[in-house]
């Protein structure tokens, strides 16, 4: 006589989560984005290109805390190469020279 194993249900439901898009969704989050946007559009004499360095850098801040200094996570959080993300932070003089 064989016993046959037949795989119990688990007690509580499994859940299963992108953690790379939790991650992007938290960035949205820290940022609070819609705000801080219509903000910035307030303010006078502020151009689009000085806004979009701005929040590059916030985002490259933010992905940088959130994968806590690792660049090539930050890079895939940020939906960019490696080497790319490595040639803003030093745009921004995130890294010393």
């Amino acid at each position: 006589m064989s016993a046959r194993l037949s795989p119990r249900p688990p007690k509580t439901p499994l859940l299963l989560v992108d953690a790379d898009a939790l991650i992007v969704e938290s960035l949205a989050l820290i940022l609070d984005v819609d705000t801080a946007a219509e903000r910035q559009l307030r303010t006078p004499g502020s151009c689009l290109d000085e806004i979009m360095e701005c929040w590059e850098r916030r985002y490259i801040d933010a992905a940088l805390k959130l994968s806590h200094g690792n660049l090539s996570h930050a890079a895939r959080l940020l939906s960019i190469n490696r080497t790319t993300l490595y040639s803003r932070i030093e745009r921004f003089n995130h890294l010393p020279r």
